[in-house]
This record gives C-alpha cells, sequence and structure tokens, in this order.
C-alpha cells in the first residue's frame, strides 16, 4: 500500500517560492554556504583527513566525482525539481554499479549476471555507506540562535528546510538509546520522512589560529564514543550531524514495497510505491480489464527560466509517453532526483495544478508521509504520472500551452520541446503492471543519479528501446558519449533481500 495518506499544504515548504514557476539558481541560497559557526580553535589536531561534508578522502575517492568543489548542489528550480536533471559532465561513470544478479520476472534465474557491487557514492566516513540504509546531514543550533533565513521573525526555526535543522534542546534531549544506537523518533524539522535515523556523527567547522585555516572537528561519533549521549559542544552555536535511515530506505520507502518509483492516477487520485505498484494494476485488470501499452514516445525539452546560463541551454530533460489501448489517458515516465518532488512541494509539470498554494498540488495531498523528505540529487527516484491527455495530439497542445506561457500566469514550463521517435510497442510484455514490474526491477538495480551518464535522457532511451525494440540514444550529444544500455536491469528482479 501507498501508506498513511495525509493533508499537506505547499505552506509547509517553507524554503518554496511559490510566487513563480521558475526559480533561477541564482536566486536561491545555498543551504549550507554558511552552515557552520566559525569556532576558535588553537588544537591542530582536528580531522584532516575528512572535508567540510563529513566526507573522508577514502570516500570522496570513491565517489569518482572529479570536481574540486566541496559544495553540494544547489537546490533545483521549481520546474527542474518537478521533473528535472537533463546532462552535464561532472561525475566519473565508473561509479555505476553493473553487477546484476536476481530473479526473472516470471522465474528464477539468480546468478546469471555477476559482478562486483560497487561502493555506493557520498558515504560519509569510512565505516558507513548508503547500503545500511540511506544518509542525511540536519544542522543542530543552540537555543538561543537566530538567523532570517532559517527563523521566523519570532525566533521559531522555519519547518521543512532541504537542510533540517532543529535546537539542540529539541534534539539531543529526544534522543533514545536503543541497541547500542542513539536513535531521534522524528519527524525532524517537519519533515515526516524523517524518523527512527541513528545519530552516527556530530561535527563542526573549526578555526585553526596557527594557519588561519578552517578544519572540520568530529565531537562525537558512534564508533568511538558508544554510550556516550551526544551533544552540542560547549563554545558552538551549530553543528552538523550526520543521521542513518533503517536499512530498508536503501532499497526504498518502505520494507514492504522496495523500490523508489511512485505512480500517481491523477484522474481518480490514487498513487503506489515500488513493488506495489503492480500489484495494483493486476487488481485493477479483474474490474477494468487489461490495459496494455500501444505506442511509445521519446521526447525531450528544456526548462524555462527567467535567466537561462550556458549549462541552462545545453540541459534537456527526457521522458517517456506512453498510449494505452483504452484511450482514456496517457502516461509520462520519467527519472530525476530523489524525494525531488514530495521534497519539493508536491510540484510536477505534468499537472495544470502545480502551482497550487491552498492546500498544495493534488499531487501533494496524495504522498504518502514516507516519501515527503528532503531530496537528494546523487540519488534517482522513477515517476509515473497518468494524466488526462488521451493521446499525442491532447499531449502537445498541453505541451504548447506551458511553452508559451499560456497555461496560467506566469506558468511557462517548457523550452524547446522535440519529439525525439515514436513506436508501436512491441515488447511482449507490455500490460500496464508488466511496465510497472520491469521499471521497478530497472531502479532496484540502480538508484544512482549522475549527470552524465545515469539520468533521466538515459532512463528514456533504455526504456524506449525496451518497449518497442528500436535502438536508440540518449537525446543529447553528451549523454551519448558515455552511454550504454542496460536490458538486464529491466528483465530480473534483483537479489537484494
Amino acid at each position: 500500500m501507498a501508506g498513511t495518506q495525509r493533508q499537506s499544504s505547499v505552506k509547509d515548504f517553507e524554503f518554496l517560492r511559490s510566487e513563480s514557476v521558475v526559480l533561477d539558481l541564482d536566486e536561491i541560497e545555498d543551504e549550507d554556504d554558511d552552515f557552520y559557526v566559525e569556532v576558535e580553535h588553537d588544537d591542530e589536531s582536528v580531522d584532516s583527513d575528512i572535508d567540510v561534508f563529513g566526507q573522508s578522502t577514502e570516500a570522496h575517492a570513491a565517489s569518482g566525482d572529479g570536481s574540486a568543489s566541496i559544495m553540494p548542489p544547489r537546490p533545483p528550480s521549481l520546474a527542474e525539481s518537478s521533473i528535472s536533471e537533463g546532462s552535464s559532465i561532472q561525475t566519473n561513470p565508473k561509479t555505476i554499479s553493473n553487477s546484476i544478479s536476481g530473479l526473472s520476472i516470471m522465474s528464477k534465474a539468480k546468478g546469471y549476471f555477476g559482478g562486483k557491487k560497487k561502493k555506493p557514492v557520498n558515504a560519509p566516513h569510512k565505516t558507513r555507506t548508503e547500503e545500511d540504509g540511506l544518509i542525511v546531514h540536519a544542522q543542530i543550533v543552540s537555543d538561543d540562535f537566530k538567523d532570517a533565513k532559517n527563523c521566523h521573525s519570532n525566533g521559531e526555526l522555519k519547518n521543512r528546510r532541504p537542510m533540517p535543522i532543529a535546537r539542540a534542546s529539541d534534539f539531543f534531549n529526544s534522543l533514545e538509546y536503543m541497541g547500542g544506537k542513539w536513535i531521534h523518533r522524528g519527524p525532524l524539522n517537519g519533515w515526516p520522512g524523517l524518523r527512527d535515523v541513528e545519530v552516527v556523527s556530530v561535527t563542526g567547522k573549526v578555526k585553526v589560529k596557527v594557519s588561519r585555516t578552517f578544519k572540520l572537528k568530529r565531537y562525537w561519533s558512534e564508533d568511538t564514543h558508544k554510550g556516550t549521549k551526544p551533544g552540542l559542544p560547549a563554545g558552538t552555536k551549530s553543528v552538523r550531524v550526520t543521521l542513518q535511515l533503517p536499512k530498508f530506505t536503501a532499497k526504498g520507502w518502505t520494507p514492504e514495497s522496495p523500490g523508489y518509483v511512485w505512480w500517481f492516477d491523477s484522474l481518480n487520485g490514487e498513487l503506489r510505491h515500488g513493488t506495489d505498484i503492480a500489484k495494483w494494476f493486476k487488481e485493477n485488470e479483474k474490474t477494468e480489464g487489461l490495459c496494455v501499452a500501444k505506442k511509445i514516445h521519446h521526447f525531450a525539452h528544456r526548462y524555462a527560466r527567467k535567466k537561462e546560463s550556458t549549462k541552462d541551454k545545453l540541459t534537456y530533460h527526457g521522458a517517456i509517453m506512453i498510449e494505452w489501448s483504452h484511450g482514456k489517458y496517457c502516461s509520462i515516465l520519467e527519472l530525476a532526483y530523489h524525494n525531488g518532488v514530495a521534497g519539493w512541494g508536491g510540484r510536477c509539470n505534468w499537472h495544470e495544478d502545480s502551482l497550487s498554494t491552498d492546500p498544495g498540488p493534488n499531487l501533494l495531498q496524495h504522498l504518502p508521509s514516507c516519501m515527503i523528505a528532503p531530496y537528494k540529487t546523487y540519488r534517482a527516484e522513477l515517476r509515473c504520472n497518468d494524466i488526462p491527455a488521451k493521446n499525442l495530439d491532447e499531449f502537445l497542445q498541453y505541451v504548447k500551452r506551458h511553452e508559451v506561457g499560456k497555461g496560467g500566469k506566469g506558468d511557462k514550463r517548457f523550452l524547446d520541446f522535440h519529439l525525439v521517435e515514436s513506436e508501436d510497442a512491441t515488447f511482449i510484455y507490455k500490460s500496464k503492471a508488466d511496465i510497472a514490474t520491469i521499471i521497478c526491477n530497472y531502479i532496484r538495480h540502480n538508484n544512482e543519479y549522475h549527470e552524465e551518464s545515469r539520468n533521466c535522457q538515459t532512463f528514456a532511451a533504455d526504456t524506449f528501446r525496451m518497449l518497442t525494440g528500436k535502438h536508440t540514444k540518449p537525446y543529447h550529444a553528451v549523454c551519448q558519449l558515455l552511454y550504454a544500455y542496460h536490458p538486464e536491469w529491466f528483465l530480473y528482479e534483483p537479489n537484494d533481500g
């Protein structure tokens, strides 16, 4: 099942600027730019192998990121967060795991594909990886902390920040010691998806007088301070805590339904995620009859922005549109940032009400609480939306309205839309339940996100080729350079426990 439904308002997401459908990246302050309070520190014995993110140099090298920058990516624009991510060059494609083993869709085929399992990117330090559960970071501030960016005029902390924030007394006093671990039950900073998180470490940026540089000091870690309760170090106003969610989050939003994919039936207001999607469609077949893919369309576009940068002009989002045999609606399938919609107020470019603020988009009202958490730019999810358009012509009319800004005041979403190719669906397993199964397999095999080699365009190309049998490539030449087709990710269920 989709989990407990909740009424949620876009107002809960206080970092949003709801007056505009497009937020230029340059207009959004980086949530981590001034994360640490500078503290005078005479001791040179800080953790020299750890950068300001809390990553060891070993983990940083394992990530395969050739960039010299140590700052996190900026939050996406509104349109970008809805379906997000095209092509650019940053990450070494060798970080992508190619090891495949598991079960066939119809029968077991364990061990058919071999290979070593690669270490996940962005591991916080040497002993923790996201194979043990997704990792998040939060800012813990002193009780008298005041900051215009993170606080209301009355001094209360703002809710649902992209980098969660909490006061020291509220956070540390609520920790429970269970099984040798310090657990925060949550929710944290109003994010319902941040529950039952384990505290891994407490770090802070300190100023070293001798060298007049800044380094990271690890004040507490679960490795070296077992049994000792973490807290805000004396003399500090702000620290960062590294937190790890339960182990099942490495595979999906809930343990019962693995797979970071969700499917929203906007016509009937229903949403499912993970392996439950195929079960849902199988049940629907009993009353509604068999629904099979008829035509597959591969398309790409840029995002409408107030001012396009050079990178924006080269960045295209790729996706798939499916026409079904019943002719009642179509579906959009796309790959994008993990929690990019749920963590950004339910904004999605494929629904007319994307700008609704009271209480918020219809999609937001149907997201289960476990999915409402901060987005991750190095992890991926698959998003599937049933839309009212019954065929390609109606879909293109919708795109045209939002390409010229006639979808509503300032509601311009798309630029330079291209229908790349269209073909009949010839894949033998093309029912809605079958397609839900194979794309769930796909994301379970690899839920990483890389701008140049594992992104929306590579998923669109893979899916188009699987469903039509036609050899194709990602839309943009940059993505084509490193593209490798992965049919095995669709056809075999991973042995992920």
